[in-house]
């Protein structure tokens, strides 16, 4: 394993301040600091504070938050694939301890900034766009009664990433699965007897 490149290295440190503390709170000595890179080194990749924030949504959220949803196969049943992307979701403590980075961004930043709002806002479509199409199957085969696929999947969505980010440090694993037990039972209530 070869030594992690410098533009990495930012990227990974400047997802985690950003995550945690909000592009705003997030400080570029701390980046700095963590990955022990020089400031200059910093700039010979991105031009600024924002131009490095854009680059970890494009490469290192927009790809984790995808992979959480996984690949929808042939013969996945949509109940339970949505049920295990829900579950998983639950068991990451960082997740539950910092809630969604997505929906923090998003309140945080597209009101004040153009190029964080396009960029956040194709992350947000992308992610409604998968769940639409795991439910559009759902239909397909005859799993779930037919419905409105784009409001169920912006009611999914919301509820799962508005359940973790009720306030750092307040959802534990066995608050979310409570909590989310009810967004459960209404999806087994759209099965076809």
């Amino acid at each position: 394993m070869g030594k992690i490149k410098t533009r990495d290295k930012l990227l990974d440190a400047g997802y985690e301040e950003i995550y945690k503390y909000g592009f705003q709170g997030a400080s570029i000595d701390s980046i700095l600091q963590s990955c022990n890179v020089p400031k200059g080194s910093m700039y010979h990749h991105f031009k600024s504070k924002k131009a490095l924030a854009l680059a970890v949504i494009d490469e290192r959220l927009s790809p984790k938050m995808l992979a959480m949803l996984g690949e929808v196969k042939a013969d996945d049943i949509l109940i339970n694939k949505i049920f295990s992307i829900i579950d998983f979701i639950g068991s990451i403590p960082y997740l539950l301890q910092f809630g969604c980075p997505l929906s923090k961004l998003i309140t945080e930043m597209s009101p004040l900034d153009k190029d964080f709002e396009l960029s956040l806002s194709s992350l947000h479509k992308q992610i409604h766009t998968h769940v639409k199409l795991m439910i559009d199957k759902g239909i397909d085969n005859e799993e779930i009664i037919s419905l409105d696929s784009s409001s169920l999947a912006t009611f999914i969505v919301a509820s799962v990433w508005g359940n973790i980010s009720i306030g750092k440090d307040l959802v534990t694993e066995k608050s979310y699965q409570n909590s989310i037990l009810h967004l459960k039972n209404y999806l087994i209530s759209l099965q076809n007897s």
